[in-house]
This record gives C-alpha cells, structure tokens and sequence, in this order.
C-alpha cells in the first residue's frame, strides 16, 4: 500500500509540475522572425523650417514588424501651444501611401508646440511627441527645455570602488 501511495504522489507531482511549467511558456506563434512580439514603430517626422502663415505637412510612418502599416483604425495629430493645452487642436490623418500618414496644417502664430501624433489598431496603440518651435523665442525656449533633459541627473545603483 505504500508503494502505491508513493506512485500516486509521485505523479501527482510530476502532473503538478507539467503544468506549471507549461502555464508559463512564451507563446512563440505571436513572435516575428526576430522572437519580438509585432509592435507598431513610427517616425515622426516635423519640417525643420516652418513660417508663419504658410501650410506644412506633418508626417507620420508606421510599421508593423518592419512592414509598412496600413489598417490604422485612427490616426491623428494633436497640435497645442506647450503653455496651454488645453486648448490642443486634433487633427486626422489621411494614408497618402502605405504606412505614411499625413495631415497639413498652418501655424497662424509664434511659441513653442508641441506634436503629439496618434495612431490606433485593434490591439495596438502608440502616441510619440515632439516639440516644433516657431520664432526666435520659442527656439530659446525648446533649446533650455533640451539642455534640462541632457543635464536631468540619472540615479544609478552601480556598484563603488573603493
């Protein structure tokens, strides 16, 4: 009878362990040919000079596990003055190729802006920034916004050497 017990415990725990380790394998079919799990990259891209009063694009890529993305659900740009976002503007996008989404727009006045582009599928979504200046003293500005990022002291836990 005790030899029974063992085996019967034995593989009770052998069953135990099958599957715990199998409730905590990677599911290898959602993978690409890297072993990364797809994600949605974009670039976005802002004109370097922009003038007043005139159109510029603004321009959106996205790719899918390196493949242009097409099936956007929603892609948009929202556009505010840094100081006031409240009052943001959004703006949608149209696919003017595969995986390139546009949209035109006129600054009507100087400062410092900020970018936010947006784009949605049905299981993703990404929301990159950037900042665009307009005039001398919005570039100023964007300049010492750009030095307190650099200068932003980074706690390490490293190790010291004594």
């Amino acid at each position: 009878m005790n030899q029974l017990f063992n085996r019967a415990l034995s593989l009770s725990m052998l069953l135990l362990f099958v599957f715990i380790v199998s409730a905590c394998t990677a599911k290898i079919e959602n993978t690409d040919e890297n072993g990364l799990i797809p994600h949605l990259t974009v670039d976005l891209q802002l004109p370097s000079d922009v003038e007043l009063n005139n159109a510029i694009t603004l321009s959106l890529t996205v790719q899918k596990s390196s493949q242009p993305f097409e099936q956007a659900e929603e892609a948009a740009f929202k556009i505010w003055q840094e100081d006031s976002p409240d009052e943001a503007i959004i703006l949608p996008a149209i696919q003017r190729t595969p995986g390139v989404y546009e949209v035109e727009h006129i600054f009507i006045s100087e400062g410092l802006y900020v970018i936010q582009s947006y784009v949605s599928s049905s299981d993703m979504e990404v929301m990159p920034s950037k900042r665009l200046a307009i005039g001398s003293k919005a570039l100023e500005q964007l300049v010492q916004f750009e030095q307190q990022l650099i200068n932003f002291p980074v706690i390490s836990e490293g190790h010291s050497h004594h």
